[in-house]
């Protein structure tokens, strides 16, 4: 993954959980470079790949619900949002 911006002017992963999500992205969205404002659903993504990325995050550590993929539809504001939560989220993997 680079570690700057690539020659497209994305701004690559600039911390942990932006480079666990971009790398989760790649494997699940088959994208070989992403900068953190690519959006989700623009690389391919839907509902169904979105609970893949749910379940691949939480394997890392991160938990999101289905909802909060889409309204933070970026690698950076999916960041934020985790970095936002104090307690981890129930456990109820896709509610909305």
């Amino acid at each position: 993954m680079p570690s700057a911006t690539s020659g497209d002017d994305r701004t690559a992963p600039r911390t942990d959980t932006e480079r666990v999500i971009a790398r989760i992205w790649q494997q699940i969205l088959g994208v070989p470079q992403l900068g953190v404002q690519d959006n989700f659903f623009d690389l391919g993504g839907d509902s169904m790949i979105s609970l893949q990325f749910i379940a691949e995050a939480r394997k890392a550590g991160l938990r999101f619900t289905n909802r909060q993929v889409f309204e933070h539809q970026t690698i950076a504001e999916l960041a934020a949002a985790a970095s936002a939560r104090t307690t981890p989220a129930p456990d109820r993997e896709g509610t909305v």
